[in-house]
């Protein structure tokens, strides 16, 4: 099923801020502020998304979900709570059910999150889970040829 909107369930909590220079969001994708406190695509593959900033569509000026945003504009966006069910941007390659995770691919779209061994000193490898997972589907996307699609994710 697709909406027509970012948010699908949750209490609405938007706030706006100003496009930095060289981007061009879209509603779905996970966000940032820079340096300047403007607002950029969030970057760093597998990084720390905290809080969880997801662009919404600008309903204000009459956009829809498929408008991007250009450097300069005002920005919508939802401040992401536990349990708040929004609909992302799923990157290119992934095939996620709801038995997976997501995390930031690092460029404002989630892929599947993969836990990393890590082996210190010789001792034996211990699987670790740090706070980088953002959302776990709601439902199974096989994403594995095309370009990103949405998919509805709850948030964890």
């Amino acid at each position: 099923m697709s909406y027509n909107t970012i948010l699908i369930k949750g209490e609405s909590f938007r706030k706006e801020g100003v496009v930095a220079s060289a981007q061009t969001p879209l509603p779905g994708h996970l966000l940032d502020r820079n340096s300047d406190g403007k607002i950029i695509v969030h970057g760093g593959d597998g990084g720390n998304v905290a809080p969880v900033l997801v662009a919404v569509e600008n309903d204000l000026m009459g956009k829809e979900i498929t408008d991007a945003y250009a450097a300069g504009d005002r920005i919508q966006y939802h401040v992401a709570r536990p349990g708040d069910e929004l609909y992302l941007l799923l990157a290119n390659g992934e095939n996620v059910t709801p038995a997976d995770y997501l995390s930031s691919k690092g460029n404002g779209q989630v892929d599947k999150y993969v836990a990393q061994a890590v082996n210190e000193s010789g001792s034996a490898s211990v699987t670790i889970t740090p706070r980088n997972i953002v959302a776990r589907p709601l439902e199974s996307i096989n994403n594995t040829s095309g370009g990103a699609v949405r998919i509805r994710c709850e948030i964890v």
